[in-house]
């Protein structure tokens, strides 16, 4: 579909294409869009600085909503090639950006996002959901359909779901899903090693509040602005 028009390119980011449209998402009260949650994935991959020898993967994959999506709903004979580039037999932590939306036609047509995270030295797979397990089903069935294809352990890893705080209105389950991929990514690093619940309950109760949400807001603005401006191929940026 067409961008409306008037609807400018604010800012490219790897493989994400940004408009105006995608900002006011982000200053208004409303549910986040694949777009940002996609642009802010890539943007914590870009700054995990993780240490790999020459030929190996990344310890962490964050995986965003679009291959998420596709993991889910792809037909089980076409998985295996999906999977294969993502190399997650070798992966130590995976991170899914996971939507409730069950019609593949229907381009933005889930109402919840919560996020599904497998730590392979614990062989657990957890689910954060921001809004009393609402997505606990539709978790549960993605588990079930990618855990076999994660390594022959994997396949036997059983799945949780985590004391995740709970959004106060119904559109901010997606900041709600960045803010605790931030945490995990900040957990990894620090530790340098895959990281479940226990490493990072105390940082979800103190720094994953509804003051915090509605600041990540306001700073994911501020960084896809400042990340237009040290563009050099960026389109016209306005903050209005």
């Amino acid at each position: 579909m067409a961008p409306a028009r008037g609807d400018s390119k604010v800012l490219n980011f790897g493989d994400v294409t940004l408009r105006r449209s995608d900002l006011q998402r982000l200053k208004q009260p409303e549910e986040l869009n694949d777009q940002i949650i996609e642009f802010y994935f890539e943007h914590l991959t870009s700054n995990l600085n993780v240490d790999t020898q020459s030929g190996s993967v990344s310890p962490l994959l964050l995986v965003g909503p679009s291959q998420t999506y596709w993991l889910l709903h792809c037909p089980s004979d076409s998985l295996q090639d999906s999977v294969k580039p993502m190399s997650l037999a070798e992966r130590e932590m995976v991170v899914f950006a996971l939507n409730d939306n069950p019609d593949p036609s229907a381009a933005e047509g889930g109402c919840h996002w919560s996020l599904v995270v497998y730590s392979r030295p614990q062989n657990v797979f957890e689910h954060y959901d921001s809004l009393g397990g609402l997505n606990g089903a539709v978790a549960v069935r993605f588990v079930n359909k990618i855990k076999l294809h994660m390594g022959k352990r994997a396949a036997q890893a059983k799945s949780r779901e985590r004391e995740t705080p709970q959004q106060q209105n119904a559109y901010d389950c997606g900041v709600y899903v960045m803010k605790t991929s931030q945490l995990l990514c900040n957990a990894f690093k620090e530790q340098q090693r895959a990281v479940t619940f226990a490493d990072i309950v105390d940082s979800l109760r103190t720094q994953l509040t509804p003051a915090s949400v509605d600041e990540m807001r306001t700073s994911t603005v501020k960084l896809i602005l400042q990340l237009a401006k040290q563009s050099p191929s960026r389109a016209a940026v306005t903050t209005s």
